[in-house]
């Protein structure tokens, strides 16, 4: 190899070893400790495909230096677990049941699809809920009007939970006990609603959360306009890169808020929700805490929940309470939103 282009790769693949040991770091870093740590841990994807790509390229020319890639990756296999995971589901159980989370996007796919493709594309889209109608306890964001209106007429959901004013619901096969909010005090789709849940003559409580936006303006909106349609440019991208530290500061409040109303419940909880933040963000260690991440309980394959441009993008999670068996998680990938259908099987 040419020793100048030898130097080069050699200082590019210490530059990408520093920035993924920092992407490591990013979870235990609160946001507002440095600006760096949260854009290396949403970054981590591609950090870890680049260390792929480096061992690749030294193993082939026969270098010792592949040991710089293949050492930092193998000291962040506890982070490659929450973005890729080989696991093989539980039998299910008696009394098992299936629980969801789906940021529906309003139905924005759908309601400005080509006037041509739309009835098809309504018919598919009531055809993929249908399917779906085991679900027992689904946890919805960015709900709306047209959003509840398909829900409603594929899926048998007797009891349900919503706030006027609020985009998230809770919909539910079984009775509420009693149902509440968790004030974020932002807008009316960055909040959190819950329910307890009575299973048999067990009680379970289910928050559905939806933490605060990424916006590449750096301002939260006071009205969420259902029928504005959205486009995810490259220059839109850097404006929330730009604007990322704040809303990662933001969500570690509205995350701690949700664990602190948590914890003060006896039964067993169920948090369901979009993040707007990765598995290796400080965001995530705060709204997991001490639960269970289904997908790094039962994930098979790699975990993103978001269809966008940002590869391997992991931003919707259910967690649940330790005394919760987890026996099963599924990532329903199809484009009838810009987010995926998340479930899970529990034995509560």
């Amino acid at each position: 190899m040419n020793p100048i282009l030898r130097k080069i790769l050699i200082v590019l693949n210490v530059v990408l070893v520093i920035c993924t040991l920092g992407a490591y770091l990013a979870p235990r870093m609160t946001p507002d400790s440095s600006f760096i740590f949260p854009i290396l841990g949403l970054g981590y994807p591609a950090l870890l495909l680049a260390n792929i790509i480096a061992l690749a390229v030294w193993l082939c020319i026969k270098s010792r230096l592949a040991l710089l890639s293949l050492v930092t990756m193998v000291l962040g296999v506890g982070s490659c677990s929450r973005i890729l995971n080989v696991s093989v589901p539980d039998a299910s159980v008696e009394g098992a049941i299936k629980v969801a989370t789906y940021n529906t996007n309003f139905s924005k796919p759908i309601h400005f699809a080509p006037a041509a493709q739309k009835q098809k594309i309504e018919q598919d889209f009531s055809a993929y809920l249908k399917a779906n109608d085991d679900i027992e306890i689904l946890c919805v964001q960015e709900n709306g009007e047209l959003s509840e209106k398909y829900l409603l007429d594929a899926m048998d959901f007797p009891y349900q939970h919503k706030k006027e004013g609020m985009t998230v619901a809770i919909y539910s096969k079984h009775p509420f006990k009693e149902v509440g909010i968790v004030d974020f005090h932002s807008n009316i789709a960055n909040t959190c609603i819950w329910a307890d849940v009575q299973l048999a003559d067990k009680l379970v409580r289910v928050y559905t959360t939806h933490l605060e936006s990424n916006r590449h303006d750096g301002k939260v909106p006071s009205v969420i306009k259902e029928d504005a349609p959205e486009a995810m440019s490259n220059s839109a991208l850097l404006g929330i890169v730009k604007h990322y530290q704040k809303f990662s500061m933001d969500r570690v409040r509205q995350a701690r808020l949700l664990h602190q109303h948590a914890a003060k419940i006896s039964h067993p909880v169920i948090i369901c929700g979009d993040l707007n933040d990765t598995p290796q963000s400080h965001v995530y260690t705060v709204a997991k805490g001490t639960m269970q991440d289904t997908f790094e309980e039962e994930g098979l394959g790699i975990g993103s929940t978001f269809g966008e441009k940002i590869p391997a993008l992991r931003i919707d999670y259910i967690f649940v309470d330790q005394r919760i068996e987890v026996l099963g998680h599924d990532i329903s990938r199809s484009s009838f939103s810009d987010h995926y259908l998340v479930t899970t099987e529990l034995s509560i």
